[in-house]
């Protein structure tokens, strides 16, 4: 096993070997850096023929540095790569996208053969239109662009600002969930008739409510979204038997070791900003963290 370390845009398409050397991107209102890949050492084993009683002093533990702040997530362990080449297709709203700006460095890193085509949509939901099309139509024009795609990876948050707009659906009502669910598997039925391997990300925990009111079956509901957004990741949990795909636990990987939401997370020794101001999307730092808790759960799927 090997220890994991370390645009937001249109369409597009990115070579693995070619964005290795990507520098960083910076944000509206924050610089986001990348993160450190702190270095490894192994034990050495020594032994000895002699015979002779020796004294051998007690090991010297040396202290790290003390955690700053809310400690992250120990990188997960990422399985040999595939030898084969993988073509990658990712759906979803804004985190998506901002996890797609690291994902082929991540893959690269470790040894995968892989091209990902970036396919999401800012602000999307899966009940409502991407680019004028439903979550199921924009997979299979995706798919008719990208014939090469042999595995998606499906993410959304819970947003609903258009379906559930009207009074035909309240946001976070059982009939939302309904759904949202009823979508999800209908999703992930048309990717597997069509032979795809899927993996769905386990969305990262909501900023907490600050605004003090009781959630209403409303968009316009801060406390409703922070609802939604960690119910839907309870549903999520459940889709690796539910509907029979691989998970990327995108919550272990943007909280602390409570599980709870945190702008910054202490890990690798120092304190690595993980969300921008908004509370809500990824610095550089976080990306790589998505990343490679996607990459963790890919090399799983392959070794299938």
């Amino acid at each position: 096993m090997i220890d994991a370390r370390p645009r937001i845009g249109g369409l597009f398409v990115l070579a693995v070997a070619a964005i290795m050397t990507a520098a960083g991107c910076r944000g509206a209102t924050d610089t986001i850096r990348s993160a450190a890949t702190p270095s490894t050492t192994k034990p050495v084993t020594s032994t000895s023929t002699s015979t002779s009683t020796t004294t051998t002093p007690p090991p010297t533990t040396v202290a790290g540095p003390t955690p700053a702040g809310p400690v992250g997530n120990p990188w997960p362990q990422i399985g040999a790569a595939p030898r084969e080449h993988h073509a990658i297709l990712a759906m979803g709203d804004s985190l998506m996208g901002e996890t797609v700006f690291t994902l082929p460095t991540v893959l690269a890193a470790h040894g995968f053969d892989a091209v990902v085509y970036d396919a999401h949509v800012n602000a999307s939901g899966l009940l409502d239109p991407m680019n004028g099309y439903s979550a199921r139509d924009y997979l299979a024009q995706q798919l008719a662009a990208h014939p090469d795609v042999d595995t998606v990876i499906f993410e959304w948050a819970g947003v609903c600002d258009d379906v559930c707009g009207t009074d035909t659906l309240a946001y976070g009502s059982p009939e939302f969930f309904a759904a949202w669910q009823a979508a999800a598997r209908d999703l992930v039925r048309d990717a597997k008739l069509r032979g795809l391997e899927v993996v769905w990300a386990i969305s990262p925990p909501p900023p907490p409510d600050v605004t003090g009111d009781a959630p209403v079956e409303d968009w316009s509901s801060q406390a409703m979204r922070v609802r939604v957004m960690s119910l839907a990741a309870e549903y999520e949990r459940n889709y690796a038997t539910d509907l029979g795909v691989t998970l990327a636990d995108w919550w272990q990987a943007l909280s602390d070791t409570s599980g709870q939401w945190a702008e910054a997370l202490w890990y690798d020794d120092a304190m690595h900003t993980v969300r921008f101001p908004d509370r809500v999307h990824l610095t550089e730092d976080g990306s790589t963290r998505a990343s490679t808790w996607t990459v963790a759960a890919l090399a799983r799927l392959y070794e299938r």
